[in-house]
């Protein structure tokens, strides 16, 4: 065939006796060379053919181009006639020489890859080596880019292996099993990572199926994951693995192609959070209680974040429904009774500014109009720079606490007088007794009776059950009776069993006992001449829709007061009348000393049953 190619290329030198048959020969060498050169040029490899040269004992010395294609001329231009040793002595080196001369010798061809850069190639090519004839047919692909691509993959894989086996999270694929019904029943692992048994607690879990490895893990997993695997769609979620024994923060998606209905799953085991959150919880619920119970009004204050938590019952202490405002130091402060208010502010800006507790007692003011004392206990944290960043706290509600030490000073003042009185009173009972009585042993019957009403007042006055009311009648009565006054010298006009609070039996017990008291010391009741009338009236439905008590306690016939040491006395008891009843008992009253004797009025609010 090559001496046909050369013979061709020097233009057929072969002698033909038949020109005809001469000529169609020389087409039809042309049609085949035109054909190969079609086929050489496009083909999409680069293809060399040489021929091989010999010496005089016929051994292959050297071989020569004797057709190359297109994509070889379009890179590296023709080598027709030309010499490999001569162009690419490289080749011994790389050992495509020894290729070349095992193929002539075998008749084998031989397909092999080499990176080559040498003379002018730089590059991967793989090569189709043939024997053709007395040469050799080189068909060789540059593969340069590809083993380029494959290199990256390679570094890629690598690089996402260490990862994959380097990240604390437990990762695997799992491809899904699903029944006859197509409900998901299992799921087999396909792949990994090293952290997935430190995870999980299963060895070796590759090729194995959850089912063989736990029995008991719970159909939830196999819904969620079956679902995902359905329908491409990823999700994360947390949940209690019981057959395991622990819980997991789970993203988990589809991978491949979905009819492998596989799932890749990143994991984390949370048991040790999960564990602490529910500790946590509990202890926020012994808290919550004890607050709750011991109704304490709690806060919490981030102050670079300016955010406050308050508790339920923070919110129903500042006069607030819960959830009705968002927690703030301005909604704190808006409750805060205006005259409280600057320095509870400046209490609280001393304990910030000297790092000390907040202890402070203050007024809050509710829409109704009610006023409730305060009591809030506090401290500041600060973060290393000195600068406050939270305050927690608590409150308790001390209005009954307030409003009990505000009676106990006036009863106290009050006990410290009517101690005072009933002195006075058992003095004057013995003086009267005394001077009306012939015997000592008159004496003791009589004055011993006296003393007997006396603390049957006290008596009545103790009644304060709930449920078993004093009434005015009784109350006037008894107080009149225990001083053993001339019944014919008093008058008393109202209507019976008008039923007085509990709250305000003492009290108005203590100021008709001043009246009676004073009455029969320096009123009415000390001389034959005096009168005493008492009247009272009752409107059940009066101001405010409440039912109400009228008391007229009205002297006369007195010669004067007998001294102004007696005129302080009775100012005395005046005080509690005009200031006492008023400010305990919500009382209108009015206190008059007339020439004629003392003239006075009380107005309260009785109960209404």
């Amino acid at each position: 065939m090559f001496a046909d190619l050369e013979s061709a290329n020097e233009s057929f030198s072969v002698s033909f006796k038949d020109i005809d048959q001469r000529k169609e020969a020389e087409m039809e060498l042309l049609r085949i060379i035109s054909i190969l050169r079609t086929t050489f040029d496009s083909s999409l490899q680069i293809v060399q053919l040489f021929k091989a040269v010999r010496d005089e004992q016929d051994a292959i010395v050297d071989f020569e181009w004797v057709l190359t294609n297109k994509q070889w001329n379009d890179r590296w231009g023709p080598k027709t006639g030309k010499r490999l040793l001569t162009e690419n002595p490289a080749v011994v080196e790389s050992g495509v020489w020894d290729k070349f001369i095992r193929v002539m010798e075998t008749g084998q061809p031989i397909q092999h890859e080499l990176y080559y850069k040498h003379e002018q190639f730089d590059g991967w090519f793989a090569h189709s080596i043939a024997k053709a004839d007395d040469g050799i047919l080189l068909s060789a692909l540059d593969v340069t880019e590809q083993k380029r691509t494959e290199k990256a993959l390679s570094e890629s894989e690598a690089n996402y292996r260490v990862l994959f086996d380097s990240i604390d999270e437990g990762f695997c694929i799992v491809e899904m099993i699903f029944d006859e019904d197509g409900r998901p029943a299992d799921y087999r692992f396909i792949e990994c990572n090293a952290s997935f048994e430190r995870q999980t607690g299963l060895k070796d879990a590759a090729g194995q199926t959850m089912r063989a490895l736990r029995p008991a893990h719970e159909q939830h997993w196999f819904d969620i994951y079956g679902e995902i695997a359905l329908t491409g769609e990823p999700r994360r979620f947390e949940a209690r693995a019981d057959a395991l024994g622990r819980w997991y923060d789970v993203y988990a998606f589809r991978v491949d192609e979905p009819e492998r209905r596989r799932v890749a799953m990143l994991f984390n085991d949370v048991r040790d959070r999960k564990q602490a959150e529910d500790a946590l919880w509990r202890s926020e619920e012994r808290l919550r209680s004890a607050a709750e119970v011991g109704r304490l009004g709690l806060w919490d204050w981030d102050i670079p974040a300016d955010e406050v938590h308050w508790s339920d019952e923070h919110f129903r202490m500042e006069g607030y429904e819960v959830g009705e405002v968002t927690p703030s130091y301005e909604a704190w402060a808006a409750r805060v009774h205006p005259e409280d208010r600057p320095e509870a502010e400046a209490a609280l800006l001393r304990a910030r500014d000297r790092r000390e507790d907040y202890d402070h007692e203050f007024r809050s003011v509710h829409p109704d109009g009610a006023v409730h004392w305060l009591h809030a206990l506090g401290r500041f944290f600060y973060d290393e720079a000195g600068h406050p960043v939270r305050m927690v706290g608590a409150m308790t509600e001390t209005t009954a606490r307030r409003e009990w030490e505000d009676r106990q000073a006036v009863l106290v003042s009050e006990l410290q007088h009517r101690t005072r009185n009933l002195i006075a009173i058992v003095r004057s009972l013995a003086d009267k007794t005394i001077k009306t009585s012939t015997t000592l042993t008159e004496f003791q019957a009589h004055f011993r009776e006296r003393l007997e009403a006396l603390a049957r007042v006290q008596g009545l006055l103790s009644r304060l059950d709930v449920h078993d009311r004093v009434t005015f009648d009784d109350l006037i009565k008894t107080q009149l009776d225990a001083l053993s006054a001339n019944a014919e010298r008093i008058a008393l006009s109202g209507p019976a069993g008008i039923r007085l609070r509990s709250s305000t039996v003492q009290t108005l017990a203590m100021a008709l006992h001043e009246l009676a008291t004073n009455a029969v010391k320096y009123g009415a009741l000390r001389s034959n001449e005096g009168r005493l009338t008492v009247t009272w009236t009752h409107e059940a439905h009066g101001r405010d829709g409440k039912s109400w008590l009228f008391i007229d306690w009205r002297e006369t016939g007195v010669e004067g007061l007998a001294s102004s040491t007696e005129a302080s006395r009775i100012g005395q008891g005046r005080e509690l009348i005009e200031r006492a009843l008023p400010y305990q008992l919500d009382a209108e009253t009015s206190f008059r000393l007339d020439p004629s004797g003392v003239h006075c009025t009380i107005a309260l609010a009785v109960s209404d049953a």
